[in-house]
């Protein structure tokens, strides 16, 4: 029987070869589509889980007074380990990039880690070279990742190398080990690993008040659980935190990609997009299955009087059912084959556009077995309804053609296609919705002015020479303003409690983030004071006395009239003498957070040389900057940069997003469109004679055009009341995440709405165009 099935299926499939390509192109797109997404979802799952001991590991996380940051005081890893049983091992280290010199190459180095020597006994990333027991005991050790050991010494032998570090200090270090590059979907993504020691230059890690913003990362000992190790830190903050109200917990390890919304935690997935794009995987291929119903459905009237004698000569219900299960699951494999050749064709694009290294691995047992889940699915679902629909007219109805008048099928046409562009014109308008938020946070006026700012990144060497190099670079016209801070106003991320003039006791902790500048930064970023002034190189006792806070700081500390109150941040003791208008110095996600801008000594270490330049003498002015940096410092790295380009790096999965959106919103729309065909093809063969009737009697050829076009029109009007109120939901919990956004306004509804009936009439019209120019002799010639 089966064998007899497949030779029918076959059969149909070489007799409407084109029927057959439209049907199985409709499903394979979809099934690519759902293809590549469940590729993107796999591999944003799959972060931190190559670790051996992944299930074991988590991250300190410390809430200060409900605000909660991933980081915690240096002294914290050491008495985990040595107090508390439940802990196997702790690691703690500190970013600290800067730039590495060997021989003639220069490189900066941002994803550069100071860890503790124990970094390898908690975590699983293979060696090429050295011994990842003691590669880190020596505080001048030094390890690289492959890609950044053969950027500086080529096929040359790293090991035993020594390689200049220039960072906040400068010393020799010694390559010690290499390893394998660190996986894309790591959370920890490094180029390069020195020992830890190193920061104690700058900072006091055994301190318990001095800083909280080290990494801690614990191993749990085996069958102990993570709620009873963090009952353990409960009892442990209660016992020497109460008074500052802090408390810590443990944050698994294959939770912080997906599952981090912390302060100062950047650089992360989200799992709202993952449920979102799974969503969106089933969207497109529920309209793809649809569509298949639909197309086979039209096609049924070339073979209505074969089932009508299967019926006559005793084929029985259950019997039909299977051939057309049957089909449908011959249909959806081919469909399946050729789905896979459209992800491998597709995926070079979808790198890009997602940049993740994805590709198609059938040993994967998980991915194998979410693609039979997904075959199944497809075949079932797309052979439902067809399965149950032929089968249930009776052989004379189906003898005489009457089997097409009933309201069964009217109703399933009515609703598949309401359905169908319901979902499309949903995708629709959460395209317009992301584009027009993204849109928004490139342009909304920042505070400062982004444009025609440039910046270099310095090192220990640049402090002593800063007053030399700043008077020649100001002897060139094109050359507006400049100066120098720690950070750059695109995220700043050093942390600070502080106390004022006023405060009260009940008054909840509040984390300033500061910035250390000179006296030049406002005029240099073009930002306003609100109130006061700022530093100025006119009152020498600035460095040790002033404060200068923005309105948010103003506002959390509750000052009414902060000028003069007594402040006091950073072991310093002063007075506010000014209030710098807020200005957006992370994601536009993220709310304007209280900010301190600390005037640095003259010696102070700055990482950044920004300066405001002439936009119109772009080239030259750049040339003289780069001309005067080398005649100042001819053996350190120049790397200039546009601080409006950088700026947009901070949206960059966002850009992500909407280049995904916008892919799969055209592709849901050109699978309802082959299923707009479908049914216009059905609507037509079932009305040849009235067409014929019509064009006898004179009807012209655009009133045949609108008389098929019209019922469509009211079922993508339809979908609209349906799409438009859902899509409102659902786009407004997503804006949520933004901290400044879009209002969702009309226009957006009315626009999608509109694209969605224009493709649809123009599908329709044109497979109505060609049934309205038909000969009626060929429908009539029988009557």
């Amino acid at each position: 029987m089966l064998k007899n099935y497949l030779k029918m299926t076959f059969r149909n499939i070489q007799r409407h070869p084109g029927f057959s390509l439209i049907n199985l192109m409709g499903l394979a797109i979809g099934l690519a589509c759902a293809i590549l997404i469940l590729l993107w979802v796999q591999d944003e799952l799959s972060y931190d889980r190559f670790h051996e001991q992944s299930e074991r590991i988590g991250r300190i996380i410390m809430d200060i007074d409900g605000t909660q940051i991933p980081a915690s005081p240096g002294p914290l890893a050491p008495v985990m380990i040595n107090e508390f049983p439940e802990i196997k091992n702790a690691v703690r280290f500190v970013w600290g990039g800067g730039i590495l010199e060997y021989e003639d190459k220069q490189f900066e180095e941002r994803n550069t880690l100071l860890v503790e020597s124990n970094f390898f006994n908690i975590f699983t990333y293979p060696f090429i070279k050295g011994d990842p027991q003691t590669a880190l005991n020596d505080p001048g050790s030094l390890v690289l990742t492959e890609t950044t050991a053969k950027k500086y010494f080529g096929d040359q032998d790293p090991m035993g190398q020594t390689i200049q570090y220039s960072g906040r200090v400068d010393r020799p270090l010694k390559v010690t080990g290499v390893l394998k590059d660190v996986p894309h979907n790591s959370t920890l993504k490094f180029n390069v690993l020195a020992s830890f020691e190193i920061c104690r230059n700058w900072k006091e890690p055994d301190s318990w008040t001095s800083s909280q913003d080290y990494q801690t990362y614990v191993l749990l000992e085996e069958h102990i659980s993570l709620e009873k190790a963090n009952q353990a830190l409960d009892l442990f903050c209660d016992q020497y935190f109460a008074e500052y109200n802090i408390q810590m917990f443990i944050q698994p390890l294959n939770r912080i990609h997906l599952h981090s919304h912390f302060k100062f935690d950047t650089g992360h997935g989200d799992f709202l997009y993952v449920a979102l794009f799974s969503l969106i995987a089933l969207v497109v291929l529920f309209i793809a299955c649809i569509n298949f119903m639909n197309l086979t459905t039209a096609h049924f009237t070339k073979r209505a009087k074969e089932v009508g004698i299967r019926k006559v000569v005793g084929a029985n219900r259950s019997q039909l059912v299977t051939q057309f299960f049957t089909e449908s699951m011959i249909f959806t494999g081919m469909a399946f084959v050729l789905a896979f050749f459209l992800v491998e064709l597709s995926l070079p694009l979808f790198r890009n556009i997602t940049e993740k290294p994805l590709s198609l691995n059938f040993l994967d047992g998980r991915f194998l077995l979410a693609s039979i889940g997904l075959f199944l699915l497809t075949g079932l679902l797309s052979g439902s309804y067809p399965s149950v629909f032929f089968p249930s007219f009776r052989p004379a109805n189906i003898l005489k053609d009457s089997f097409l008048k009933g309201r069964r099928s009217v109703l399933f046409r009515k609703t598949s296609v309401i359905l169908q562009f319901s979902l499309s014109i949903m995708v629709i308008i959460s395209t317009i919705i992301v584009s027009t938020q993204l849109d928004f946070m490139r342009n909304k006026k920042l505070g400062f002015d982004k444009e025609s700012l440039v910046y270099l990144r310095t090192g220990s060497y640049f402090s002593h020479k800063y007053e030399v190099l700043r008077q020649d670079l100001l002897q060139s016209k094109n050359i507006i303003n400049l100066t120098v801070s720690n950070d750059l106003p695109t995220y700043i991320n050093l942390n600070t409690g502080a106390d004022w003039e006023g405060k009260t006791e009940d008054q909840k902790y509040i984390g300033l983030q500061t910035i250390v500048v000179n006296e030049d930064y406002l005029n240099t970023y073009g930002m306003e004071m609100t109130q006061g002034r700022f530093y100025s190189k006119d009152f020498p006792s600035d460095i040790s006395d002033a404060f200068v806070v923005n309105e948010a700081a103003v506002k959390a500390m509750g000052i009414q009239s902060p000028l003069g109150k007594r402040f006091s941040a950073w072991d310093k003791d002063g007075r506010i003498i000014g209030v710098v208008k807020d200005f957006h110095f992370k994601s536009l996600k993220e709310q304007i957070e209280p900010l301190i801008l600390q005037l640095g000594p003259k010696r102070r270490f700055y990482q950044y040389l920004t300066l405001r330049i002439n936009p119109q003498n772009t080239p030259e002015v750049l040339s003289y900057i780069k001309k005067t940096w080398e005649e100042h410092f001819p053996h350190h790295l120049y790397e200039i940069h546009f601080l409006d380009q950088t700026i947009d790096q901070l949206y960059a999965s966002e850009k992500k997003i909407k280049r995904i959106f916008s892919s799969f919103a055209f592709l849901a729309v050109f699978i309802s469109c082959l299923g707009l065909f479908g049914l216009a093809s059905f609507l037509s063969e079932q009305r040849t004679k009235e067409i014929g009737i019509r064009k006898v009697l004179g009807a012209p050829v655009m009133g045949i055009v609108v008389l098929i076009s019209k019922d469509f029109t009211k079922w993508v009007l339809a979908a609209n009341v349906i799409a438009w109120p859902i899509a409102y939901y659902a786009m407004n919990q997503w804006l949520q995440n933004f901290a400044y956004r879009i209002t969702i306004q009309l226009w957006m509804f009315v626009c999608a709405g509109l694209t969605a009936l224009i493709i649809a009439l123009l599908t329709v019209s044109w497979r109505a165009v060609r049934a309205a120019s038909a000969n009626p002799i060929n429908s009539l010639r029988y009557e």
